[in-house]
């Protein structure tokens, strides 16, 4: 059972984070947020280890590390300027897409 952090009750959706503390024992939390950004903005940066967010039943992957380096990240985390800060040895053209974001652009090619 995962911990639950005081979060914005107005939030979207819900998060789970999974987090090293300063033991080193790796804890997972369930988070309300409106964006993967807003949830990782909550931890000290370095201590997160991924972000998954809900749909339906099941939890996405939307921000993880692989090492000393992101390996997958959801586009504001990207954007934002978070990864080069604090992950400098990550290639950012390496980076993976959240299969929700695959999604995504799938309906919207799909649409046209």
């Amino acid at each position: 059972m995962a911990a639950k952090l005081n979060s914005d009750p107005n939030a979207k959706n819900d998060y789970r984070v999974v987090i090293k503390c300063q033991a080193g024992f790796l804890t997972i939390v369930d988070v309300k947020a409106n964006s993967p950004l807003e949830c990782l903005k909550r931890f000290q940066p370095k201590a997160v280890q991924s972000i998954e967010e809900k749909h339906g039943e099941n939890y996405f992957t939307v921000f993880a590390l692989k090492g000393p380096r992101v390996y997958i990240a959801s586009k504001d985390i990207y954007e934002s300027n978070m990864i080069q800060y604090n992950w400098y040895k990550t290639d950012m053209k390496r980076i993976g897409k959240p299969v929700t974001e695959w999604d995504r652009e799938n309906k919207i090619t799909k649409q046209s």
